[in-house]
């Protein structure tokens, strides 16, 4: 997350400086995609070592934060092309993701309340950030109280009576440390939708910053 925000911050400081978008700033602006895109990555925010980084040093860490990080990113890198049209997710998985809103369920004029520029659009990138973080980790869920329009509840499929309007996502968390590509693919297809997700977002904003600033005020309401 403070990398995220660090190459934001940069990208921030050399586009108003210079006026212009430069190689420079747009290095630091994929330095910052890239970040943002770890944060949508279960081994990532769950600090889950790959095995072949440490292999020599097994004696000195936590054996529990050894995992099958290597071999997962692998498998997604080389499967990216299956994962263009979802397959594994339910039905009312697919509509919600269809219809997903990323400012109108979540977003509110109170988070950013009392904020204008460099502050409101750097409180938008932590929001990105902590809200990619606890999806990919199993912290939160995204499906609490987010059903519209009569989508279908159905079941998850996992321990104890779940839906789509009550799912927690520890299961997402589960299936992406398990050693079952089946598990795999269902973590990956919404891992990385979400990650498409936020880093359109992330882009979209942070030109529209540049170019309408005055967007990016927001004063107390009375």
């Amino acid at each position: 997350m403070f990398m995220f925000r660090k190459h934001t911050e940069r990208a921030i400081r050399l586009a108003q400086n210079s006026k212009v978008i430069n190689d420079e700033m747009v290095i630091e602006l994929s330095k910052a995609c890239h970040y943002l895109e770890d944060l949508c990555e279960t081994h990532h925010v769950t600090n889950k070592v790959a095995m072949v980084h440490c292999h020599l040093y097994l004696r000195k860490i936590d054996q529990t934060i050894i995992s099958n990080h290597s071999e997962f990113e692998k498998y997604k890198i080389t499967s990216v092309n299956d994962f263009k049209t979802i397959n594994t997710l339910h039905k009312g998985e697919k509509q919600f993701w269809s219809a997903f809103d990323y400012y109108g369920q979540f977003l509110t004029y109170s988070y950013l309340r009392n904020r204008c520029g460099d502050n409101a659009f750097l409180q938008l990138c932590d929001w990105y950030a902590g809200y990619s973080s606890d999806f990919a980790s199993g912290v939160g869920s995204i499906y609490h109280n987010n059903l519209k329009n009569g989508m279908e509840i159905v079941n998850l499929n996992v321990t104890g009576d779940y839906n789509v309007r009550n799912a927690k996502n520890w299961e997402r968390s589960a299936w992406a440390l398990s050693q079952n590509i089946n598990d795999w693919n269902k973590n990956i297809e919404q891992t990385l939708k979400l990650s498409q997700v936020s880093v359109a977002i992330f882009l979209f904003n942070f030109l529209l910053y540049l170019e309408e600033p005055s967007l990016f005020n927001f004063p107390l309401k009375d």
